[in-house]
């Protein structure tokens, strides 16, 4: 685990002070940090840059609002329902929750993805192909926090985070799921116990194997995945992309980011069933995870926060980083 006074974010903003010659102080534990500019403070809180307004933040976290504003602007997305604590409920006028949660839960024929609603790194995220794994898995949720969302459990063949800022895609990598590889002869618990010094397989056997039977042999040649989880936190590995060389993923994740009016966000795009759509967004720029699990050089990371910052204070480009692309 990452101590927060060495976050790459950190570093890459104590790299930036110093070229552009800013005072630079942390409080909180490191979680929050100042950049005094003539203009006066500006603050970066956890990850969030201060780069976009504080409503599209706080629409961005929301992943069924997020899902909601989308589909209204035509923009295709994973269907996520919000459902209250109970204690809230009269809020929005509607009685009771649970009947909802079981009609939503029907209505993916059975195969749900509970999540926390404003949820990061893949925690707090449950698939569920049972009622009495809908329960618990809803009542988990509810004990950490006041809301859940729920959405359908897809097949995602391929899921690609795009990081837009000011309207371009300056950074896209794809994300690979652990896996192994048949030989015709080993159960897939003994292909993992072979390569347990893979970091993905690591993570995998440490979460117990739960999404595939570990006595199962798959035939030679056979790519078995051990997680249906595409976080690289989770162990997945990172292969960058070029923006150009992706357009439609490309366009796709800027008109997100429009509908959303965003100067600084990241889109996860998955593909199901050949269709692309966007599975969340991400208010801040988090590469704690991303830089050692593929292609992505700090330098990179570099560029993406020093042209963000640049832009939300008014300064020219450093020319500090290399292109991030």
């Amino acid at each position: 685990m990452t101590r927060n006074d060495d976050r790459v974010l950190l570093r890459a903003l104590r790299r930036y002070a110093e070229i552009r010659g800013l005072a630079i102080r942390t409080h909180s534990h490191d979680w929050i940090v100042e950049l005094t500019t003539p203009a006066g403070p500006h603050f970066v809180w956890g990850y969030d840059l201060g780069v976009n307004s504080a409503t599209t933040a706080r629409l961005i976290t929301d992943k069924a609002a997020t899902a909601e504003v989308l589909t209204a602007h035509d923009v295709p997305a994973v269907a996520h329902r919000l459902f209250l604590d109970p204690h809230r409920q009269p809020f929005i006028g509607e009685d009771g929750t649970w009947q909802r949660i079981l009609d939503c839960h029907a209505a993916h024929d059975g195969d749900s993805v509970v999540k926390a609603n404003e949820g990061t790194s893949g925690v707090d995220v449950h698939r569920v192909r049972s009622l009495d794994a809908l329960e618990a898995a809803v009542h988990a949720v509810f004990a950490r926090g006041q809301n859940v969302a729920i959405a359908p459990f897809l097949d995602i063949s391929a899921e690609v985070r795009v990081y837009v800022a000011s309207g371009h895609p300056v950074l896209m990598y794809r994300k690979d799921r652990p896996s192994v590889v048949g030989d015709g002869g080993r159960t897939v618990a003994q292909l993992c116990l072979a390569q347990a010094d893979e970091p993905g397989v690591r993570a995998a056997l440490a979460a117990g194997l739960r999404t595939v039977d570990p006595a199962y042999v798959p035939a030679a040649g056979e790519t078995v995945a051990l997680t249906w989880k595409h976080n690289l936190g989770l162990g997945s590995r990172l292969t960058r992309l070029h923006p150009d060389a992706q357009p439609q993923l490309a366009a796709l994740a800027q008109a997100a980011a429009r509908a959303v009016g965003a100067r600084l966000v990241a889109v996860d795009v998955v593909e199901h069933d050949g269709r692309w759509q966007v599975l969340e967004m991400n208010n801040g720029a988090m590469f704690e995870s991303a830089v050692g699990a593929g292609d992505l050089s700090f330098e990179a990371v570099c560029t993406v926060y020093s042209d963000a910052l640049d832009r939300a204070l008014g300064l020219g480009p450093t020319g500090g980083g290399a292109d991030p692309r």
